[in-house]
């Protein structure tokens, strides 16, 4: 097949999008398909057999990426390209929102369903110091996705959880919608990197509140007790960082937690690599292919049952899963990986075993298979 690919990350890997579109682009090529690549200027990188067309960065929007501003741009690329292609596939569903009346069937992936599940009943938006402006922004979102996804034929969400998700919330029909698991892929070995702290917890995300980081932080507070020289590495860039160093304060934990901001993705591969425990107790998480990242680097993973990463991997064995916001059960649940190498030294070889479930070709033979229903009508 021909294929238009859009997608606002390819070479940066700033989030698992990132990871994702590249991993994407490159199997289908291997698979023999013709993939021209819509990116931002920054983001182009060299791909074997595959063509980039570069699009402006967006300047002064305030969405994620600026992927409002990368919405219309994209739409140029589509008026002027599609007509050259069998399809066209978007990385994120959402970026298709100015995409009227193309020239070519679409296709679109959907990682996350945090804009619906914000309004769920016990959801704890009152722990968000940006709760209004958040809840301003995710409106919005629910209103660009709602249009947008009830336009494309045929969309792939990376778990049941956001399927299910996105079919209710948006009345959606089911058999547009295929679930098409993440997959990661093999990189190269990195040099393992220590971390300061006995033991050295991590959390990566670029979205501390929503990633549960308040959460982590009263946990942390709680077991300084026992383990006094416990540290926690943040690793990921967020504005609403001071007011996670507030809290930090609050807390009597600032001297236990560093941030780092943002970090390559060879340096975060270290790191998982020398962490003791990786913990994001995210209140909401579509796949979470972080998750994945840190069993790559065989580091014991705690995880929340919120999302899809429940889907995928096995608790007890390969993970340990805590409800969000159960600051009491993060904590146990971390003590218990700390206080037990037997249980830790389980769950990195499990966490490694799990990742042959995940391969990039089987995600490649699913959106592939999403790509064709959407050509074929």
């Amino acid at each position: 097949m021909r294929i238009l690919f859009f997608t606002q990350q390819l070479a940066a890997f700033r989030s698992g999008v990132g990871t994702y579109a590249r991993a994407l682009t490159e199997s289908l090529l291997a698979r023999g398909h013709d993939v021209s690549v819509v990116a931002p200027e920054h983001e182009a990188v060299a791909l074997d057999g595959g063509r980039i067309i570069p699009v402006p960065q967006p300047r002064r929007d305030p969405t994620p990426g600026g992927w409002f501003a990368l919405g219309l741009s994209f739409a140029r690329v589509l008026r002027r390209e599609g007509a050259k292609h069998d399809v066209a596939f978007f990385a994120d569903a959402r970026e298709a929102w100015a995409a009227w009346k193309p020239p070519v069937p679409l296709a679109g992936a959907v990682h996350d369903a945090y804009a619906l599940e914000w309004l769920g009943q016990g959801y704890p938006r009152a722990l968000f110091a940006d709760r209004l402006k958040r809840s301003a922004y995710y409106a919005f979102l629910r209103s660009v996705e709602g249009r947008t996804y009830r336009r494309l034929p045929r969309l792939a969400a990376n778990s049941a959880h956001v399927a299910r998700a996105m079919i209710a919330g948006y009345r959606l029909s089911p058999a547009r919608v295929r679930v098409v698991p993440l997959g990661l892929p093999e990189g190269t070995p990195v040099p393992r990197i220590a971390l300061e702290g006995r033991p050295a917890l991590l959390f990566v995300g670029g979205n501390f509140q929503r990633k549960g980081l308040p959460v982590l932080l009263e946990a942390l507070s709680a077991l300084r007790a026992a383990h006094p020289e416990i540290h926690l590495h943040v690793v990921g860039r967020d504005r609403n960082q001071p007011a996670m160093a507030s809290l930090a304060r609050r807390l009597g934990v600032e001297a236990a937690v560093t941030f780092h901001g943002w970090q390559p993705n060879d340096r975060v591969r270290g790191m998982m690599a020398g962490a003791d425990v990786f913990v994001m107790p995210s209140f909401t998480e579509g796949f979470g292919l972080v998750y994945a990242e840190a069993m790559a680097s065989a580091a014991p993973v705690v995880a929340t049952e919120a999302g899809g990463a429940r889907e995928f991997f096995c608790e007890g064995e390969e993970a340990l899963f805590v409800r969000p916001g159960d600051a009491m059960g993060l904590g146990r649940a971390i003590a218990r990986v700390i206080q037990d190498p037997e249980l830790a030294n389980r769950l990195g070889e499990g966490g490694r075993r799990a990742l042959s479930r995940l391969s990039v070709d089987a995600m490649a033979a699913g959106t592939e298979l999403v790509l064709r229903e959407a050509a074929n009508g």
